[in-house]
């Protein structure tokens, strides 16, 4: 069966800004699975509950847990292999002779989880695991702009990683959210043109800074195109 597994980013950018209920009729559209690991439901759901700033946020995804919208996939092999490519992973740039571990276990286990389960896709909101997959050579640029020094690339790893990822595609919270929007799902919200004048492109507007406030990787340049394409 079809099946997309979520990391943490995602399902956090969409239930910090009231979007989470467009899982379950997005997953009536897909007509497939959508899964989170073990490790990342200890992140938006286990760890949370210990707090009191996000324990209503772990609460609305558990619902989605019981509710069958979204569940946890796990196999006997799945931590080796997370473990195996985060380590793969982290030992792909070099700065100043030291390996930037840039990627964590619960994002690998969801890259691990849709090797093993043939996903159509990956939701992750992260900007390095995204350009890792999609367009690792940028990677350099943005260390060097970032750390003001020049990254080396194990190419050996860099394609031994890539190898095993081929053909993973890759959501953002903010794909969710426009394919949302072009099947009509946001309709409710669109405001009475006499209180703003675009109501619709000012909605989607709203709605992709939001989740790009709340941690999504998007560029203003990309959503302003995407505003101008839909409206």
């Amino acid at each position: 069966m079809k099946s997309i597994v979520f990391d943490s980013g995602p399902i956090i950018s969409l239930t910090l800004n009231n979007l989470l209920w467009i899982l379950e009729p997005l997953k009536g559209r897909f007509g497939g699975k959508f899964y989170i690991t073990e490790a990342v439901k200890k992140e938006i759901i286990d760890h949370p509950l210990q707090t009191k700033r996000f324990k209503f946020e772990a609460f609305q995804v558990i619902k989605l847990l019981k509710d069958g919208v979204i569940e946890v996939y796990d196999s006997p092999a799945l931590h080796e292999k997370s473990s195996e490519l985060m380590e793969q992973a982290n030992s792909i740039y070099t700065i100043r002779g030291q390996h930037l571990k840039m990627f964590h276990y619960a994002e690998m286990s969801v890259l691990a989880a849709c090797m093993e389960l043939n996903a159509e896709a990956a939701a992750v909101d992260e900007k390095m695991t995204r350009i890792l997959i999609e367009n690792p050579d940028r990677i350099v640029e943005v260390l060097r702009k970032r750390m003001h020094d020049k990254a080396y690339v194990d190419a050996g790893r860099l394609n031994a990683v890539r190898s095993r990822l081929k053909q993973l595609h890759i959501l953002r919270s903010t794909e969710l959210a426009t394919i949302a929007y072009e099947r009509g799902l946001l309709h409710d919200y669109v405001a009475d043109p006499k209180f703003i004048e675009h109501p619709k492109q000012e909605l989607l507007e709203a709605i992709l800074w939001g989740l790009k406030l709340n941690g999504c990787a998007i560029a203003e340049k990309e959503i302003n195109q995407l505003v101008k394409i839909e409206g």
